[in-house]
């Protein structure tokens, strides 16, 4: 399956949500790279999500040209943007991150050293790190400046009021064709009970976002993709 077969067959219904799932998560269990990247992080509690969200990944990065580049608002111990850096070894990575857990609740840690560590155990390149919140004027400026960006994955601050500013100020730098990826942002599709499908604050935020320049891609869970079709 590539990512326009799952794009042109996307339902919103509790069977195809429930199949997309578990056929990515055996995906992914039976690629060996993939599987020891995801229980890399799983056991190491190094991010957070879905097992299936590795193989929605893939799908992306495939479409992608040469040396594109990513984006991503909210980093945390850097999970994905080390998957990235593995699938993608010609992308440069940039992260938007405090450095402090702020918005999740992990206070008290050195995300520095858990980012370097990840990176480290699996021979990757370090990212470039805007160290600062998502709303600060330097921050936004520096983001700007290496413009525009293949994948903007924003899974930063999750109020209401964080949600949409960082949809306001990051997805125009999602260059023509690129695509915007939202984390916990799929509270408004039909899945059965027990599917964790994002956090209201941020899909509040999402409604409220003008998105006219982006057409819907695919969700994988609560991971929703856009394509931006116009600038």
């Amino acid at each position: 399956m590539t990512l326009a077969d799952l794009r042109d067959n996307w339902q919103d219904v509790p069977a195809f949500h429930q199949s997309i799932h578990e056929h990515f998560m055996a995906l992914v269990n039976a690629d060996p790279k993939l599987d020891a990247h995801r229980t890399y992080v799983e056991s190491k509690v190094f991010g957070m999500g879905e097992r299936s969200f590795w193989w929605l990944w893939k799908l992306l990065l495939e479409t992608l040209p040469e040396n594109p580049k990513l984006l991503e608002v909210g980093v945390f111990k850097a999970a994905t943007m080390s998957l990235w850096k593995m699938l993608r070894p010609d992308a440069t990575c940039y992260g938007v991150t405090p450095l402090d857990g702020r918005g999740t609740g992990w206070t008290e840690d050195d995300y520095f050293a858990h980012i370097t560590k990840i990176h480290h155990d699996f021979g990757l390149d370090m990212p470039i790190l805007y160290v600062g919140g998502s709303a600060e004027t330097p921050i936004i400026e520096q983001v700007y400046h290496s413009r525009p960006y293949d994948i903007i994955y924003v899974d930063g601050d999750h109020s209401e009021v964080g949600a949409l500013a960082d949809l306001n100020n990051y997805a125009r730098c999602v260059k023509q064709g690129g695509y915007l990826v939202i984390d916990d942002c799929c509270c408004d599709f039909h899945m059965q009970f027990g599917y964790f499908q994002g956090i209201q604050s941020v899909q509040d935020a999402f409604d409220q976002w003008d998105s006219s320049e982006f057409k819907f891609v695919c969700n994988v869970v609560h991971l929703r993709v856009l394509r931006r079709i116009s600038i």
